[in-house]
């Protein structure tokens, strides 16, 4: 058949328009092939998958949950079977979460595609069959159209569709609700095309609008959807960078990171693009060479090119959007094409629907023996009828109008049975026992009311367990934790939330809550009678519970009954997560706070509370864990007593006996624990700032949403120039620009590395403790006391005593006089009153430096001009000082000169030149004296402090000296120290140079606080002092992973590579390299840095010229010889005397044994050194502390 043109020209475009109308309804199945065979990309995904297969079989790792919807539906997009035993899932898949129905956040958007992932039906979730599709359809504004703010809305927008796609009950989403939210969404879009966090702005967040176009991309076809879809395409097409990704921009903006490059190109995929195509692919790579720069060699991805450490975000968003391209198709939209199962609910036993105007409910006889059947009683309101339950074993009864009044599904099981031979549970249960020195054999019952979520009522209501009046009880709550039940010896109403007490031979319950009940016989423990008075253990006394001498704890004999007590819980309810301690009571104790009850409940239990100051200025960062910010800007920790929230700090709040005291954490400044926030008062002199620091019950003062917004956004910039910092500078030297580092790192809470300390003691060491300038003293001192150390015994020296008595003070003009005060200051130095620089000695030669023009000169003496940055490290150093008139007087007319020489753009000229530093300490000395930066003083026509700060900003994290030029240690330094000071300022905790609350850092212990091994009992006494001296020094640490809970294993042998890496940390060396020449030792084993660098530093040889043995035992005579190598030995060292058992050394370890004898940095038994013994963990603690001793 002959085809002519025309028939070949109508067909053609018969075709095209096929391939038109297909692109219109479904354009990302156009664009899906180019990712397909793409080797680059495939591979980038396959070694993502495996980061996560070796994560989750790494036995450090055998706690972790994959609990992040994220990860879940990256890994099922991966194609990944996540029941197969790899993964490690969520109570959640089968569990019904705290989650209430109206839940703030993007809970509700978490489980629906958390489920989907995982095989279940959002409709019917979890046993109690909630249909979470309709709860979240509730949630939408039917004035506004909107489901939440923007981010929300948005997820909200693809979780929603995904339902209705799914063909399920989509409760109020209809037409009518779908248009509205589209059109809430097409109105938030801005100017320039971008999307943010709020509605209405001018300059579009990068990773907002890659998401808007997630949901947009739904709606295709619509010219006004089509029309928003290009405008933010053209925004992003700004923001990508030459190298393929996209740039986070603005002022709080990210530069170029991997979570920015994700969410563009997930949305960009969702909205049909092709991002392979040449349209977006720039001069230096394309999207997937922009991955490639992010992606570490495990396989995960770091954030930022200047993170040396894995994020987990960036890895799970990065896999989401990798995978899209390789499909053509966003995953949020893959996943609605699922196939569910129809309904996921269960039953077990019978329900028991009670009616709305029922008034009472009788279930049981006492001839029914109490079963593992349930029995659920069903209602529609809250408020109960009267309930009565009857077995041969147990009576409940909830007295009518009892209402709850925690979130539950109107569900309430009647009590039933569970087992008793559980050998975990009786393990749980002594552990909650040991508490009060006491313990129990067995379990006699065991029951559950209530269900699987806690009930909690306005009153008590009363659970008779029969027959077991000489029995005591506790409760394990829904997070598995026990707590003894208060067993008292009448039937008298208490105000505790459970307490029981005996009657006609019956055990009475009062509880104002249903959870899981056991019922036993405790005696008390045995005890050894402890240490006689060390102040560490049991007492030997013979007073019924005393102590002998000093000693604290409980001797041998009876402990008396407990009544002077509280009731503590820690509750995060509110995200859905139930107790970390749930109410237990707690023994007063004189001058309890909210904070001491706190703080010592936690420690016995091994939960980690992270905080900062003290006393007024205490407050609460995170506890086990669950940190302010970790669940948006307004979350973190409150404290309520009786049910009142004080407006003051914890760390001041006097208990007394009965008090109900509740540590809550909320998401929204106290609202959703009935604390609603009301607005702020203003102090004098600190606008939007709260009256007293450390107030409205939060442990440190509620924020108002502005100073968390703040807080927030300084965040980001102090992680930034922080990790600029750790990648840029090196603390294996001496640099006395070092103590800047840790001191902005410490203050702003990050962890200082390990070798600094040694490195400086050894540095001082060498200078036997003398030092030509005060201001040396002054630096160390301060870097010393932000760490948690102690300046007064630096390796021996006192560095305090070297600064108020050195007579060489003023040789550097204001500056050492500045320094004297704040290192002083920093942890309330006691000066004698006979010491050359007393305080006022120092105030008043300070004060004697101002000019006349109120500024600070370098050096009065020298007729110096007045100098910004000396003026404003005046005004540091006064600030402590302001309740004295001539100081305030002179700090006014600093201040004044100060404001008068700010420059338009809010930066300062030092010396005819702008630098970052001026700015920085201006900013430091504003923050030390409670003045906010938005003093109309210090806020000129183009700009302020921060906004001129913020200009020498780069991009890698750090901070310029001038404006253009690359990142500088000392303007970055400097700019860490005034963010931090200002973030302070802001969330109340104490300024920068107070440093009374360095131990709550997370960099250091406080210098008399001791790490306490969980097997501490089986350190040899001999060995005791230097394992916890060699533990403070960071050359060893416990074996555990949760560093609050760990072994020291102090019997383990430790092996050659163990032992290669303590020298290599010892010696103030960085692992280098992973080729150490030895066949054995593999370049992927954690310890191949390590050896290689102490062989090529002549540390170590091997057991053959090949073979390095790492997993070998070391004997004694192989530590003798790399201790040596290391100190060197002495050419004159005496080869004359040994040991007397030196014949059985080897001949090449006898020079290095003979002098670790007799130098007596190892020594023996009798005279004999055992050379082929192996070194056990606390031999090797030993050995090391003593080392570090000898100059």
């Amino acid at each position: 058949m002959k085809i002519t043109n025309r028939m070949l020209k109508t067909s053609l475009s018969a075709f095209l328009s096929i391939v038109l109308l297909l692109s219109i309804i479904q354009p990302q199945v156009i664009k899906a092939a180019s990712g397909q065979d793409n080797t680059q990309l495939n591979n980038m995904i396959e070694q993502t998958v495996q980061y996560y297969k070796d994560y989750y079989n790494d036995a450090s790792n055998k706690g972790a949950v994959s609990d992040s919807w994220w990860e879940l539906v990256a890994l099922w997009s991966a194609g990944q079977d996540l029941h197969n035993g790899t993964w490690r899932l969520p109570t959640w898949e089968t569990k019904e979460p705290r989650l209430r129905p109206n839940a703030g956040g993007t809970d509700h958007i978490r489980y629906i595609y958390g489920l989907l992932a995982l095989g279940k039906n959002p409709a019917h979730a979890w046993e109690t069959n909630r249909n979470l599709w309709a709860e979240l359809a509730a949630q939408q504004d039917p004035a506004t159209g909107a489901i939440g703010g923007v981010n929300k809305h948005i997820w909200g927008m693809l979780a929603l569709s995904a339902g209705e796609k799914l063909g399920q009950d989509m409760g109020s989403w209809n037409a009518a609700s779908k248009q509205k939210a589209l059109d809430y969404l097409l109105k938030a879009q801005y100017a320039d095309g971008g999307y943010g966090l709020s509605a209405t702005g001018s300059s579009g967040d990068t990773d907002i609008t890659g998401m808007a176009l997630l949901a947009l991309g739904q709606y295709q076809g619509q010219s006004a959807v089509d029309a928003a879809i290009e405008r933010a395409k053209e925004l992003l097409k700004k923001r990508q960078l030459d190298n393929g990704g996209f740039d986070s921009v603005g002022t709080w903006g990210s530069g170029d990171n991997s979570n920015s490059l994700s969410t563009s190109v997930s949305g960009l995929v969702a909205a049909g693009d092709d991002v392979l195509s040449a349209k977006w692919k720039e001069p230096n790579g394309t999207v997937i060479d922009a991955y490639a720069r992010f992606q570490q060699n495990d396989g995960s991805f770091k954030w930022k090119l200047t993170d040396s450490s894995t994020n987990r975000m960036a890895t799970e968003q990065a896999l989401v959007a990798l995978l899209d391209i390789k499909h053509g198709k966003s995953v949020w939209s893959r996943l609605a094409e699922v196939k569910l199962p129809s309904d996921q609910s269960q039953t077990n036993g019978r329900t028991i629907l009670v009616g709305e105007h029922q008034t009472s409910v009788t279930e049981g006889t006492y001839l029914d023996p109490l079963s593992s059947s349930k029995v659920t009683l069903e209602f529609l309101k809250d408020e109960l009828p009267h309930v009565i339950s009857v077995t041969s074993s147990t009576y409940l009864e909830i007295e009518p109008k009892t209402v709850v009044i925690s979130t539950w599904d109107k569900r309430l099981e009647l009590p039933h049975s569970l087992g008793t031979s559980n050998d975990n549970l009786l393990t749980k249960v002594n552990e909650g026992l040991s508490l009060v020195n006491k313990e129990t054999t067995g379990i006699d019952l065991r029951l559950k009311v209530g269900g699987d979520q806690e009930i909690r009522f306005n009153q008590h209501v009363t659970l008779i367990l029969k027959g077991q009046g000489d029995k005591e009880a506790g409760f394990i709550n829904e997070n598995g934790i026990f707590t003894l039940i208060p067993k008292y010896d009448n039937s008298s109403e208490r105000n505790e939330e459970v307490y029981a007490y005996a009657l006609n031979g019956d055990l009475i319950v009062k509880t104002n809550h249903f959870t899981e009940f056991v019922t036993y016989i405790s005696k008390i423990k045995e005890t050894s009678g402890g240490d006689n008075g060390s102040g560490n253990g049991n007492g030997g006394g013979t007073a019924p519970g005393g102590d002998s001498g000093s000693g604290n704890g409980n001797g041998g004999g009876v402990v008396p009954p407990v009544t002077n007590t509280i009731t503590l819980s820690v509750e995060k309810r509110t995200i859905g997560e139930g107790d970390i301690i749930a109410p237990v009571r707690v023994e007063l104790q004189d001058g309890d706070t909210a904070y001491t009850v706190l703080d010592r409940i936690a420690e016995k239990r091994g939960i980690s509370i992270e905080s900062t100051g003290s006393g007024a200025n205490l407050y609460i960062q995170a506890i086990d864990g669950l940190a302010e910010f970790d669940n948006g800007s307004l979350s973190g920790w409150m404290y309520s007593v009786n049910g009142k929230f004080p407006n003051y700090s914890a760390g001041i709040y006097i208990l007394k006996k009965g008090d109900v005291l509740r540590w809550q954490y909320t998401t929204n400044l106290g609202e959703d624990v009935g604390n609603k926030f009301e607005g702020n008062k203003e102090t004098p002199g600190k606008p939007g700032l709260p009256v007293q620091p450390g107030g409205a019950g939060t442990g440190g003062g509620a924020l108002t949403p502005k100073q968390v917004e703040e807080s927030a956004k300084l965040k980001s910039l102090i992680d930034g120039a922080s990790a600029w910092i750790l990648s840029n500078r090196k603390f294996t030297v001496q640099d006395n620009f070092n103590d800047w580092d840790v001191m902005a790192l410490a203050r702003s809470g990050k962890q200082v590395p390990s070798t600094y300390y040694t490195v400086l003691e050894n540095y001082v060491k060498e200078k036997k403790g003398e030092f030509r300038l005060v201001t040396d003293y002054e630096r160390m001192a301060l870097a010393v006391t932000a760490i948690g150390k102690d300046p007064s015994n630096v390796a021996g020296y006192n560095l305090l005593e070297k600064i108020y008595n050195n007579g060489r003070m003023t040789n550097q003009g204001t500056n050492g006089l500045v320094f004297a005060l704040l290192a002083l200051d920093a942890n309330k130095t006691v000066v004698p009153n006979d010491a050359l620089w007393t305080r006022d000695k120092l105030i008043q030669q300070l004060l004697a430096q101002q000019n006349t023009d109120g500024g600070f000169p370098l050096s009065k003496e020298s007729n110096a001009v007045s100098d910004i940055d000396m003026t404003a490290m005046s005004l540091q150093a006064l600030a402590k000082y302001q309740d004295r008139k001539e100081v305030k007087a002179a700090t006014d007319k600093a201040l004044s000169w100060l404001s008068s020489q700010q420059l338009a753009n809010g930066g300062f000229k030092a010396w005819g030149v702008e630098t970052s530093e001026s700015i920085s300490q201006v900013i430091i000395a504003l923050s030390g004296l409670g003045i906010d930066l938005e003093d109309k003083r210090f806020v000129k026509k183009d700009g302020d402090l921060l906004k001129g700060l913020r200009t020498y900003l780069n991009t890698d994290g750090g901070f310029a000296h001038s404006r253009g030029e690359a990142s500088n240690y000392m303007a970055t330094q400097q700019a860490l120290l005034a963010l931090t000071a200002y973030d302070r300022l802001l969330t109340n905790r104490a300024s920068l140079y107070v440093m009374t609350d360095a131990a709550s850092t997370g960099t250091q212990k406080p210098k008399d606080e001791k790490t306490t091994y969980t097997d501490e009992a089986s350190i040899s006494a001999w060995a005791k002092e230097a394992v916890h001296k060699a533990t403070e020094l960071g050359f060893m640490q416990g074996t555990g992973k949760d560093k609050d809970a760990s072994q020291f294993e102090p019997k383990r042998e430790l092996s050659r590579a163990e032992f290669a890496a303590l020298i290599v940390k010892y010696a103030g060396l960085q692992p280098q390299g992973t080729d150490s020449g030895f066949t054995d030792v593999s370049a992927s084993s954690w310890y191949a840095g390590y050896v290689a660098t102490a062989k090529e530093k002549g540390l170590i040889s091997g057991v053959s010229a090949n073979k390095f043995a790492p997993n070998q035992a070391i004997s004694r005579q192989e530590m003798a010889a790399m201790l040596v190598r290391m100190k060197g030995l002495p050419k004159d060292a005496d080869s004359s005397t040994g040991p007397k058992d030196q014949q059985q050394v080897a001949e090449w370890a006898l020079p290095y044994v003979k002098y670790a004898y007799q130098a007596g940095l190892m020594s023996g038994e009798g005279g004999y050194f055992k050379p082929q013994l192996h070194v056990t963990r606390e031999m090797a603690a030993v050995v090391m502390v003593r080392l570090h001793g000898i100059q």
